[in-house]
């Protein structure tokens, strides 16, 4: 009989022989964590259009500009009226305005593309890549459709689908803040986070078109990134999908600085995104006045603010603008 002793010694190589053959992948959690994809549904805002597309198709666009509708020629047996309405957004991580296209359920007998044209402005704290395009189901929940087509000469993203029902494009990833201004020393955390669940839209099962939104995004787990990096002056301490920046004592000689991180997701690649943190300068304002009696000739005869002080390199001061009573004031730094 053996003893206790070399029993558990028997138990605890068992176990670590079973660890050490497993794979990376196997210590990944597989199993999504709980999240809400389910949201109220959107009211119409904007102006609606419509259009009466046959068997022939054709093509219809938002008011905006910002959706199009592309129907082939055999989608439909009869003559139908196409509508787009604008809707409030209701999916947090949603872009703009949401829209419904109608006639809601309408199943083609060949697949429409829809077209949604986004803007630059649309890429703070995230990139072209994470743009997707989710519509809203009967339930409420929210599916973006797997493996959208990108075209970023033309800001466009396109997917095919073979039914109608309000759809918006959103983040599926971001960095954020991607700009700050930050004093000397002060302290500033970065987050990194996506609304997609634990798994890559790559990863689906056979026969699946889309993936649940999260209307709550989660972190990125450490396999979907590659890792952070930062040159700064200042001092960065990453730590998985955050990092803590602490800005240096004094106005580095690189202003702003940049603080990228690499992203490692199966369907998109491998992506940078950069987050520019602006170290103000030594600025100290000795007082403020408003000169109301004298009307200066250099501001067509309105009047003007003198501001008296030290502002160093002050990163603000082509940007720095004043109003009174709603009218533009001139400047005397």
């Amino acid at each position: 009989m053996k003893s206790k002793f070399s029993l558990r010694w028997t138990v605890l190589v068992c176990i670590l022989f079973s660890y050490s053959c497993r794979k990376d992948k196997d210590s990944i959690p597989v199993t999504p964590p709980d999240g809400n994809t389910a949201t109220a549904v959107g009211t119409p805002v904007g102006v609606a259009t419509a259009k009466i597309i046959d068997e022939t198709g054709g093509e219809v666009s938002s008011d905006d500009g910002t959706v199009k509708i592309i129907i082939p020629a055999g989608a439909l047996d009869v003559a139908k009226e196409i509508r787009i309405q604008p809707l409030t957004n209701q999916l947090p991580s949603g872009v703009g305005n949401a829209y419904r296209i109608t006639p809601h359920g309408e199943q083609f007998s060949k697949p429409v593309t829809l077209v949604f044209k986004f803007k630059q402005d649309d890429l703070t704290s995230t990139l072209s890549e994470f743009l997707d395009v989710a519509y809203q189901d009967t339930l409420g929940s929210w599916q973006a459709i797997s493996n959208p087509v990108l075209d970023k000469v033309n800001h466009e993203i396109r997917i095919t689908t073979t039914h109608f029902s309000d759809w918006t494009y959103f983040k599926s990833l971001k960095l954020e803040p991607a700009a700050a201004t930050v004093e000397q020393g002060a302290v500033i955390e970065l987050k990194l986070t996506t609304t997609f669940p634990y798994v890559d839209p790559d990863d689906v099962p056979t026969g699946s078109a889309t993936t649940p939104v999260y209307t709550s995004p989660r972190a990125l787990r450490p396999d979907e990134i590659k890792g952070w990096s930062y040159n700064g002056e200042g001092s960065l301490d990453p730590d998985g999908s955050k990092a803590i920046y602490m800005a240096p004592d004094h106005v580095p000689s690189a202003n702003p600085e940049a603080i990228a991180v690499n992203i490692n997701l199966h369907r998109k690649g491998q992506f940078m995104l950069i987050a520019n943190m602006t170290v103000l300068g030594e600025e100290q304002v000795t007082y403020l006045r408003v000169d109301e009696d004298y009307l200066s000739p250099l501001n067509k005869g309105k009047c003007a603010m003198y501001l008296y002080g030290s502002f160093g390199t002050d990163a603000g001061a082509g940007k720095r603008s004043v109003k009174v009573d709603g009218l533009d004031a001139a400047i005397d730094l």
